[in-house]
């Protein structure tokens, strides 16, 4: 039995879409996390003692004392309740409580008696979970000093969280290169702290191969400490390398991506579950190869994580394919327009001004879509709005249709009274463009359509119970197997062929989505076609709106 589940907090679209921009979310455990947890227990005497972060449909511990599982269900969560209020929720005995005593974790293990939580609320108000105290014993209230101290100790867990969020911003952005006018460089700091907190085998070289970091598990894989390894030669600590890598070390500073398959493991390296290694290179600010990025293959949740790394630099080369399109389509709507204004005083006297209003339309969609596809180039759309998610649809579909060949038509239909999302708006069309894409690629140039279907959700639709919107793309092409469907959100998978796609357009749409605090899903049958499932959260605030009409 779950007890009473708490409600979803006022603001649950953004309060998702601020922990998520922390990347914490299943990275590994680490020493500076469990000595707040293992304070905690001591100073209060608790059997257990957690960092919990409240996701959508779970609670997943960043760090825990006296407790083996690693997540539990949100439902369960008593976390969810103390994120409701910004000061601690404190349970002096479950059994006495209706909403938890016919809990789960009341009635069975850990037999949860007593429950004290703070929340982290990051300084724009969003709370991502708590520092919580449980024991397996009922024990009477806290007293303010007590209260204090724990409130102290969940500021302290929040401070680790946020470290970690901005230096893998920093890193992201360096690997990005999104403003070369701006030196956006990684310090020591960020790069270890990055490195440690990917929860897989993975090390970082520069270009002559030395080491800067390392992974826990890389450490444990080839029994070395982490500071031994530091500048020391890759060949050093990775075997087989003078055989295997030394060839394909060139190939990555040279800029490509190289796999390495399990048939040309070690016998060391199969034993330990590896099923193949990846090579990316890692970029400066200023844009050059600064060296290598190695990392396993025996885990595919592990492309997810750090598929970011890759993908920025996928998403800055899109970046300046846009900013070059946007600068010309802005100096056509630039003569474009000065020649309507000459027209216009034309159409004053013969009264034709219809079709000029019309095209004037248009010019303002075509300025605000190059607006967007520079703020996508330049990788400083990192503030989230919300959009009336019908106009940034409409003003897309032209663009969309004129892409698409003569073989295939696109049908739009959109139910009346949308309720706005809240996005990164370059990163939507990014994705709706992606999509579309994919769809025509489909269809193999064949006769059909493509069809985009747009409606609203209610709180019954969707496990994440809140208003919410609905985006489908579906074509009429040569659909998939199972197989390949199970596989789409691999990073570098992809049935295209050699050189046609890059295997990173779903990763992209992917994390977009969990940026967002929405869902992805993808429904395909062999020569039936595939549909693809936005699912976004509404947007509940008062901002005013991206692309409004009225604007």
């Amino acid at each position: 039995m779950p007890g009473i589940p708490a409600e979803p907090h006022p603001q649950e679209a953004l309060r998702l879409t601020a922990l998520r921009r922390q990347r914490v979310l299943d990275t590994a455990a680490e020493d500076r996390f469990d000595r707040i947890t293992r304070l905690a227990a001591k100073f209060f005497g608790t059997k257990i003692a957690l960092i919990s972060l409240v996701d959508a449909n779970r609670q997943w511990f960043k760090s825990r004392v006296g407790l083996d599982a690693d997540q539990t269900s949100r439902e369960l969560s008593f976390c969810a309740h103390a994120i409701l209020d910004e000061d601690p929720l404190v349970i002096p005995d479950t059994l006495a409580d209706p909403r938890f005593r016919d809990n789960a974790l009341v009635t069975g293990d850990p037999k949860i008696r007593f429950y004290a939580g703070a929340p982290l609320i990051t300084s724009d108000g969003y709370p991502l979970g708590t520092l919580c105290i449980i024991d397996d014993k009922p024990r009477g209230w806290l007293s303010e000093e007590d209260l204090a101290t724990l409130k102290d100790l969940a500021d302290l867990a929040l401070v680790e969280i946020e470290r970690l969020g901005e230096a893998k911003d920093a890193f992201s952005k360096a690997l990005s290169r999104q403003d070369r006018s701006e030196a956006t460089a990684v310090s020591p700091e960020s790069l270890t702290i990055l490195i440690e907190t990917t929860p897989a085998p993975l090390l970082m070289t520069d270009e002559t191969g030395g080491i800067l970091a390392v992974t826990a598990q890389w450490r444990q894989l080839f029994g070395v400490s982490g500071k031994a390894l530091i500048r020391r030669p890759i060949e050093d600590v990775m075997p087989g390398y003078c055989a295997v890598w030394a060839p394909r070390f060139g190939r990555i500073l040279a800029g490509e991506t190289v796999m390495l398959a399990e048939t040309d493991l070690t016998p060391q390296e199969r034993a330990q579950g590896i099923k193949g290694w990846h090579g990316v290179p890692w970029r400066t600010w200023e844009g050059k190869i600064g060296g290598a990025v190695i990392f396993a293959g025996n885990d595919d949740g592990l492309f997810g994580r750090i598929g970011w790394m890759e993908e920025t630099e996928q998403m800055a080369a899109l970046g300046r394919l846009a900013v070059g399109m946007s600068h010309d389509v802005a100096n056509l709507l630039g003569v474009l327009s000065g020649t309507i204004e000459l027209l216009r005083l034309e159409a004053a006297e013969s009264g034709n001004g219809d079709l000029l209003e019309a095209l004037e339309a248009v010019i303002r969609r075509g300025r605000d879509l190059t607006r967007r596809l520079r703020s996508l180039s330049t990788g400083k759309e990192d503030r989230v709005e919300a959009i009336n998610t019908a106009a940034q649809i409409e003003s897309l579909v032209e663009v969309i249709r004129a892409g698409l060949p003569k073989t295939t038509t696109l049908t739009l239909s959109m139910a009346p009274d949308l309720p706005p999302i809240s996005v990164l708006p370059g990163r939507f069309d990014a994705a709706l463009l992606n999509l579309v894409a994919n769809a025509r690629d489909a269809m193999e140039g064949r006769t059909g359509s493509i069809h985009m279907v747009v409606s609203a959700l209610s709180p019954d639709d969707w496990p994440l119970g809140v208003e919410g919107l609905e985006l489908r793309v579906a074509d009429e092409g040569i659909g998939m197997s199972e197989d390949v469907r199970q596989r789409l959100f691999e990073p570098f998978f992809t049935t295209k062929a050699r050189g046609a796609g890059s295997g990173l357009g779903l990763v992209q749409i992917r994390n977009f989505m969990h940026a967002c605090g929405g869902t992805v899903d993808v429904k395909s049958r062999e020569g039936a076609g595939t549909t693809v499932i936005l699912r976004f959260p509404a947007y509940n605030g008062a901002d005013q709106l991206v692309n409004d009409a009225a604007c």
